[in-house]
């Protein structure tokens, strides 16, 4: 047993009880055979094996297999043995399957039988390798949930968060997606004369899907193992997030005509990616500190190596800036590069905010501090603007939002105002923050021993 990964190992012992093994089985069988029982027509058993197995595949592969493979990765920090994960002999490949096939075993061993016999006697698909996407959605879920739970177990074992009470959304929410896509592939499959065109490729829709998930799939494993590393402290570096952004507008793109869309798409794909990363990840005082460390040291491996994605992430949304000035269509007025600059500065400005709440003293409160301010800055408008006229709303507008109707080059002087008034805060609370910190890095002055005389 040597050779069994210690994880996957674990997952038998505890998940394959003989118990489970022989009384999943049977139970199966049992509601298979009463399906069969008594005088039925073909339709009413395809409609009895649908009602029944198709739930049962369902809750226990999309909703169960995601829940478990959750709770292997948080019951870590409530069981606090994280840290001897961390130290052991295991590689961060190890521990990312590990995970995974452990939490995937029971099931599955529920779930794919119940699959097969749906299939089998409800014909559910029309062809058996319809079925492939449900399993590439499921994988790819399964590597989903594996992720999130990496960056949650990254900001609980600093902030002590109950969040082992929480597992059950872990289930939910993948589940309710895959609900959704199955129920939108199921419906696209029944029509294959039906076909998208891709980079001038007809393709039908279950070729679309399948290829769309296999990427898919393939790019969640590995941000769930890129966590892993990061959670081991192994040295990485951004090359992978840039790729990552850079399939995404080309996959993208080939659905978009003209070509110069991709200019857009990369610009979106990079601004929703930044606000994910900014609180996702750190941006704490010794962070900095670090960056400006090897930065001055001139060591790039290990500035790569720390450098957050939400960096990496606005560092993409100025490139795919610069370049809609020679590919954006000249044409267009809502989307126009007057547009984009705006939508750049309300970042900057929106990233000072964060980075102001990120740099104060609590860390228990700093991301929610900056969450709530940021939507407050946000959602409290639309109720002023609501009570204005539409020439004064406007006009007001333009404080809050990017101008998105008819852009002007002289709408860009308020966000760039905001944004240059909390970056100098910024800079104030962190000169603040390092004069703190010096302070209490000075050995306290004890007082000079008394002698006894």
């Amino acid at each position: 047993m040597r050779s069994i990964n210690p994880e996957i190992q674990k997952a038998v012992w505890t998940e394959l009880t003989p118990t489970r093994l022989i009384m999943t089985p049977l139970l199966l069988l049992l509601l298979g055979s009463v399906v069969q029982m008594g005088e039925r027509s073909d339709q009413d058993v395809q409609g009895w094996y649908t009602a029944l197995f198709a739930p049962i595949s369902f809750l226990s592969v999309y909703y169960y297999g995601n829940q478990k493979i959750a709770v292997s990765v948080l019951s870590e920090i409530s069981q606090k043995s994280w840290e001897y994960q961390r130290l052991s002999a295991l590689s961060p490949w190890s521990l990312t399957w590990g995970k995974m096939v452990g939490g995937m075993l029971f099931p599955w061993y529920v779930g794919l039988p119940s699959l097969l016999a749906v299939q089998y006697y409800g014909q559910m698909f029309m062809r058996w390798e319809h079925l492939i996407p449900l399993i590439l959605l499921a994988m790819t879920l399964h590597a989903f949930v594996l992720y999130w739970s990496l960056m949650i177990v990254r900001k609980s074992a600093a902030l002590q968060y109950p969040i082992t009470r929480y597992t059950s959304l872990f289930g939910l929410f993948p589940a309710l997606f895959a609900l959704w896509v199955i129920t939108i592939g199921k419906e696209s499959f029944a029509h294959p004369e039906r076909l998208t065109s891709w980079y001038e490729m007809n393709l039908d829709h279950f070729t679309t899907v399948t290829l769309t998930l296999l990427l898919a799939c393939s790019w969640m494993w590995l941000a769930a193992w890129r966590a892993m590393r990061s959670e081991l402290q192994v040295r990485q570096y951004p090359w992978a997030w840039f790729l990552f952004v850079l399939m995404l507008v080309v996959y993208l793109g080939g659905f978009i005509q003209p070509r110069a869309g991709m200019v857009s798409v990369g610009f979106t794909i990079s601004i929703l990616f930044f606000y994910q990363n900014l609180f996702s990840e750190t941006k704490d005082l010794l962070l900095v500190r670090q960056l400006q460390h090897h930065w001055r040291q001139r060591n790039w491996l290990q500035l790569g190596n720390l450098v957050p994605q939400w960096v990496i992430s606005f560092f993409m949304v100025l490139i795919f800036w610069g370049l809609s000035l020679f590919f954006w269509p000249t044409e267009s007025e809502t989307w126009s590069f007057v547009l984009l600059t705006s939508i750049v500065l309300f970042s900057l400005r929106d990233l000072a905010l964060v980075l102001f709440f990120s740099l104060g003293i609590n860390p228990k409160r700093r991301d929610a501090a900056a969450f709530f301010y940021l939507s407050l800055s946000y959602a409290l408008p639309i109720l002023l603007l609501s009570t204005m006229s539409a020439s004064t709303r406007e006009s007001y507008s333009l404080l809050f939002y990017p101008p998105f109707s008819h852009p002007k080059a002289v709408d860009l002087l308020l966000p760039l105002a905001e944004a240059v008034l909390l970056w100098f805060l910024v800079i104030a609370r962190y000169r603040q923050r390092q004069r703190e910190t010096k302070l209490d890095d000075q050995p306290i002055p004890f007082p000079p021993p008394t002698v006894e005389r």
